[in-house]
């Protein structure tokens, strides 16, 4: 019973209704006019057997995709098991620094399911468990796209635009003649038919882009999360010069064996589900499991930096139902230009009340994105919040020697960087980073300033900052 209950629940949900109304909805008119009013003159029965066979594919994508939900694994990998996978590259690498290899030095600790997450693995905040190899978190399907439904749902995404074009095909005799007055069938079949028609021009489209979204994915064997790592890391690489190790994604094993991946064996396309796996083939020998992870810890190393506190001023709800139901007052409150680009319906609020200490990582021009401060190591969730319900806290200046320093300097990647008294920004990538201090030297990222003067700055990697302009 428990189970059953669980299965209608996956369905209750307005992604996965909608894309029932959408595309089984096109489907079911298209075959009744086919089969029951033959509306559409006598079909052949390879018509009608293509139909059946689109819409059985169809529905057993979709159902595969929605049900394959990923599992809670524990993962708490020993010391051997990290020098098993690591491979003599990450001995190299820590003996050079004469220490000992620990999990928190390779892998990404998640607070929510208390346990590290494997190599390529992020913690979905829907779903609630850290989710193998995530594509992203998909609302039509109510369910993540990963390692184990990713090839249901690329067929699902495939299936839609050869049956939608198949049956804008059926249609468009049937609509021609409806505009051009030459047939009547009664108001409601014109107006199905004629609706039946448009959204499925409109699917081929929408759904056509995420299907060549998928198969470029599919083609370099990374996710939509990978890409936006793999970005960040060449970026803060030119920008910096701050890590000595170039990064390189181990996973791109060349085009066949990246499609025998997720569409391996015999039965290429029928919505079979895949094994869950915890470590991936490596594209060359001194490549390790945790490159990927190693380079996410570094990241989010580099967002504490740009990190900002806020202090809440006034109360803001950010349960669901508050916005479905209280839209005109949400108006009132927000302004209509804040309820109008507030972010994706599946992505959370945070509510917050008057008094909370804010972090925020994430910024828009009218939401901001983060979470309350912690007190006592309790984990606080994240969300967004409108910008006009808090306001900045500005901390008080720990490097008043850098005031004569402020201006515009040229960095040896040829970018231009703006250095106030407390943060750095790099001008061309719109990014900022907190200076901090250790052992008593102010420190960018890990490198410490050496020297400065009234036209450049020197810093321990051997970067020159040249000064453009006198900040007065």
């Amino acid at each position: 019973m428990n189970k059953v209950l669980w299965a209608i629940r996956r369905l209750l949900h307005w992604g996965v209704l909608t894309t029932f109304c959408l595309v089984f909805g096109i489907f079911s008119a298209v075959v009744y006019y086919v089969f029951v009013l033959e509306l559409f003159g006598e079909c052949g029965w390879g018509v009608k057997v293509v139909l059946c066979i689109e819409l059985v594919m169809l529905l057993w994508s979709y159902l595969v995709a929605v049900y394959t939900v990923p599992r809670r694994h524990t993962f708490n990998p020993s010391k051997e098991e990290l020098y098993k996978h690591g491979g003599e590259e990450l001995r190299k690498m820590f003996n050079e620094k004469n220490a000992v290899v620990e999990p928190s030095d390779v892998l990404q600790h998640c607070r929510l399911c208390d346990s590290y997450k494997p190599p390529r693995a992020h913690h979905c905040t829907q779903c609630g468990v850290c989710v193998s190899k995530m594509d992203h978190h998909c609302p039509w399907i109510n369910n993540c796209v990963h390692a184990t439904n990713h090839r249901a749902f690329t067929l699902f995404v495939f299936y839609v635009p050869i049956g939608c074009s198949h049956t804008a095909y059926l249609l468009f005799p049937f609509v021609t003649r409806i505009l051009s007055a030459k047939l009547s069938h009664g108001i409601y079949h014109t107006i199905i038919g004629c609706w039946c028609f448009a959204m499925s021009l409109a699917l081929v489209a929408a759904v056509g882009m995420l299907l060549k979204q998928q198969c470029d994915t599919i083609r370099s064997n990374t996710t939509q999360i990978e890409e936006y790592i793999i970005d960040k890391a060449e970026s803060r690489r030119g920008r910096t010069h701050a890590d000595p190790y170039p990064f390189h994604f181990p996973y791109d094993l060349g085009f066949r064996k990246n499609f025998d991946i997720v569409f391996g064996g015999y039965l290429k396309l029928l919505p079979v589900v895949l094994p869950y796996t915890v470590y991936w083939e490596l594209d060359t020998p001194v490549a390790t499991q945790f490159d990927l992870p190693m380079e996410q810890l570094s990241q989010k190393a580099e967002k504490t930096q740009v990190t900002k506190q806020y202090k809440a001023d006034k109360k803001f709800n950010g349960n669901w139902y508050s916005w479905c139901l209280c839209c005109a007052p949400q108006c009132w409150f927000l302004g209509w230009r804040a309820v109008w680009s507030c972010p994706a319906p599946d992505e959370p609020r945070l509510s917050i009340v008057p008094g909370d200490v804010l972090v925020v990582s994430r910024f828009r021009k009218l939401w901001l994105y983060g979470r309350k401060q912690e007190v006592g190591g309790k984990y606080e969730p994240t969300g967004w919040f409108p910008v006009h319900c808090c306001t900045p806290i500005t901390p008080p200046n720990p490097y008043p020697e850098l005031k004569k320093l402020a201006g515009t300097y040229t960095i040896p990647s040829g970018d231009l960087v703006f250095l106030d008294t407390t943060r750095v920004r790099y001008l061309n990538y719109k990014e900022a980073y907190s200076l901090t201090k250790t052992d008593g030297r102010v420190t960018l990222l890990g490198v410490k300033l050496v020297k400065t003067s009234s036209s450049q700055i020197v810093w321990d990697n051997g970067d020159v900052w040249e000064r453009k302009t006198q900040f007065e």
